[in-house]
């Protein structure tokens, strides 16, 4: 899926060009170098912490949290999905995968007491989400 660039995307790559010009103006090619490399390092801490959030998910049940009562205290409108997955520590189970027309996903985190939190994502963030209570006298969870 491609998609046209955001006024955000275009102000990133305006700064990034803007303290790159900076450096060379100032240090010249030394300058180019340090700021290349600043942003290397950048994206490498970005990269490790990903890779760091998918092993500890991938070590847990999928859809498991320890509470969703919690986790629905913490979550927010806005959140992206590495986040939800931070605060969870599990992948979600998805219960409605990603629709084309409206890019809505959902997914749903359950605890072991049967409340669940259910998260519609719409483009990697949370858009809207919800505390599902464990009916009374409900045997299985949700």
């Amino acid at each position: 899926m491609t998609r046209a660039l955001a006024a955000k995307d275009f102000t990133v790559i305006a700064i990034a060009l803007a303290i790159v010009a900076g450096a060379y103006f100032t240090w010249g090619w030394k300058g180019v170098v340090l700021a290349l490399g600043a942003g290397l390092m950048w994206a490498l801490l970005h990269f490790t912490r990903l890779m760091h959030t998918l092993k500890r998910a991938t070590k847990r049940p999928k859809g498991w949290v320890s509470s969703a009562v919690m986790l629905q205290s913490r979550m927010h409108v806005g959140m992206p999905m590495l986040k939800a997955v931070q605060l969870t520590g599990a992948f979600g189970d998805c219960i409605q995968p990603l629709d084309p027309a409206t890019q809505i996903e959902t997914w749903r985190w359950t605890d072991e007491g049967g409340d669940a939190v259910q998260a519609d994502f719409v483009n990697g963030k949370v858009s809207r989400f919800e505390l599902l209570r464990k009916p009374e006298g409900a045997e299985q969870p949700l």
